[in-house]
């Protein structure tokens, strides 16, 4: 499966409050995207994610995020 996505904004506690999302702290936001992402996507499809992945993060965790998207955070 192809999937297309954008800006999940991981590590931007800030985009809680400035979209309006439904999630307490960014722990809680974290674990949200990743059950998500872990109930629909599998290692053999293709996601092109057209925004923000990661903000106020370092390389460190854009890259763990990025190879084991079934790791939390």
């Amino acid at each position: 499966m192809i999937y297309f996505t954008a800006d999940p904004h991981f590590c931007h506690s800030n985009i809680i409050n400035m979209c309006e999302r439904p999630f307490a702290n960014l722990e809680e936001m974290h674990s949200a995207l990743i059950e998500n992402w872990n109930a629909l996507v599998s290692k053999m499809d293709e996601v092109n994610i057209l925004g923000d992945f990661i903000y106020r993060g370092n390389g460190s965790q854009a890259n763990e995020l990025r190879d084991g998207p079934r790791a939390t955070v």
